[in-house]
């Protein structure tokens, strides 16, 4: 899915989020510039953060 994504819009930002993906699955998902990659197990302490830097906002007042 990444790639045709990808092939429409290289800049829209992407965060893959995975409860399981090996080193070769992640080096690929980099390549093809993933925004980021979230452990399932860190989804909720890890999203906001990934957000507010995409959005490049200092994040809720």
């Amino acid at each position: 899915m990444l790639r045709a994504i990808r092939l429409t819009d290289f800049a829209l930002p992407v965060i893959l989020i995975t409860g399981y993906a090996n080193p070769g699955q992640l080096a690929e998902a980099r390549q093809l510039g993933v925004t980021d990659v979230i452990a399932k197990s860190y989804v909720l302490t890890r999203f906001t953060d990934v957000l507010v830097r995409i959005a490049g906002t200092s994040g809720p007042a």
